[in-house]
């Protein structure tokens, strides 16, 4: 008898879903339920009045929305980091590249079930208890979180996927959440001590990270929520128009070379990897090499106080926590190769010199 591959893994992750549908809809609506939707007018005593503006919580549904992007991949990857798992899933009639897209799926059926029932539900209760929101917009919005989650949730899986262990998994995860922005900051910073802004807005630094596109979304769709209490949330809907555009064609992106990433993978990765030292380049390899060169790029201009004792001390300082995150995470030795210690001393030797050119030019 022939099976259906994904109506079976759809089956068998629907318990799942049931579960995390229930925590979701609790979450969220019993927020919606007990929240202040009142609008408060006061006067200042001199005639004039002032509006305080009920929030609309959204950022409760985008901040549970991101979380399941972020465990799914870990949770439907599980089987690749352990060794006889991955043998049962290989001695499947399936080709692997089809596994994989079905894991996809049934990953993404995990996460939009859940969001979609609680968000609707949600939805209602605003409607049934008469916020004064634009309700209109929440229909639009839904979509475009739809996308973002999308984006977010197939770069975590290519993220998961260059591991070889849950531990690293869960750390590529963080460490791609944190080192665009990083990378903005490190940039920025360096600029502004040649006396150069590039920063636009608050939250514009984390427009590399893929977190932004749900943090842009809620400063963006609340004030287009709040839009019919009047111009409460117009300078907002500005601000963060450029930022948005530029975090969802970033992530956009992102999603793309993540799909390609993980499909090429499937192709030559092997079973016996499973368990072992993660040695992929999109991870601590080359990940903890450029977050050595972020960090003496910070203080090499902006945080240098001049002083060459303190100076030193903080370089010290971030070379220490080099060698002991690649003696904790990636080699889990006291050992690690002399190759190591040579990058750092190249990219210290770097920063030093464009210490002394920065502190020269001021």
């Amino acid at each position: 008898m022939k099976i259906n591959s994904t109506r079976y893994f759809i089956k068998k992750a629907t318990p799942y879903v049931v579960i995390i549908s229930i925590i979701l809809i609790l979450c969220y609506c019993l927020t919606l339920l007990t929240m202040n939707i009142t609008v408060i007018k006061y006067d200042n005593g001199m005639g004039v009045f002032y509006y305080i503006y009920p929030s609309s919580n959204i950022a409760v549904i985008i901040v549970l929305l991101a979380i399941l992007c972020f465990v799914t991949p870990l949770m439907n990857c599980y089987y690749s980091k352990d060794k006889n798992a991955i043998d049962v899933y290989s001695a499947l009639p399936i080709k692997k590249e089809k596994l994989v897209n079905i894991h996809l799926l049934v990953g993404y059926y995990e996460i939009f079930v859940p969001f979609t029932l609680a968000y609707f539900i949600g939805l209602f209760i605003l409607l049934f208890r008469g916020a004064p929101f634009d309700m209109l917009s929440y229909i639009p919005f839904y979509f475009i979180m739809i996308g973002a989650s999308i984006m977010f949730y197939i770069t975590n899986c290519f993220f998961v996927s260059r591991a070889n262990t849950m531990l690293d998994a869960v750390m590529f995860e963080l460490l791609y959440l944190i080192i665009g922005s990083i990378i903005y900051l490190s940039f920025s910073n360096f600029l502004n001590g040649f006396g150069i802004d590039i920063t636009i807005t608050s939250t514009f630094p984390l427009f590399l990270s893929p977190i932004d596109t749900f943090i842009v979304s809620g400063n963006y769709f609340n004030s287009s929520l709040l839009g019919k209490l009047g111009e409460a949330g117009a300078g907002v809907f500005e601000n963060y128009k450029v930022e948005y555009i530029l975090t969802y064609v970033v992530n956009f992106i992102y999603a793309g070379l993540s799909y390609f990433g993980i499909m090429y993978g499937c192709k030559h990765d092997k079973n016996e990897n499973a368990e072992q030292r993660s040695n992929s380049w999109f991870g601590y390899k080359t990940m903890l090499p450029i977050l050595l060169a972020l960090s003496l790029m910070l203080i090499s201009v902006v945080y240098s106080t001049g002083n060459i004792m303190s100076t030193l001390l903080e370089y010290v300082l971030i070379l220490s926590a080099y060698v002991i995150a690649n003696m904790a995470l990636e080699y889990r030795s006291i050992r690690i190769p002399k190759s190591r210690y040579i990058v750092m001393v190249c990219i210290l030797a770097t920063f030093i010199i464009l210490n002394s050119v920065a502190n020269f030019v001021n």
